[in-house]
């Protein structure tokens, strides 16, 4: 992704909602109200999928490392 690659070198580790997830619930309400479904009776749904991404170069040069658990969790490195 190029958004992350320009954000990510001011950050050490990011999470955010993934945006897969959100394009395809938006997607599914607008197919709702395409079919006459009332907006305001459409249930307001939140992300249940997370991705994480992480800079190795900045943690590397700052002398920081994360613990296994959350390293096993991070979805893109950042060089």
């Amino acid at each position: 992704m190029e958004i992350v690659r320009v954000i990510a070198p001011r950050r050490l580790v990011r999470g955010r909602p993934g945006h897969y997830e959100g394009y395809y619930g938006a997607a599914k309400y607008v197919d709702r109200i395409l079919r006459g479904a009332s907006p305001a009776d459409l249930p307001i749904a939140g992300p249940t999928e997370f991705t994480m991404s992480a800079n190795r170069t900045s943690l590397k040069n700052l002398g920081l490392s994360l613990p296994p658990d959350l390293a096993a969790r991070v979805n893109e490195w950042i060089d």
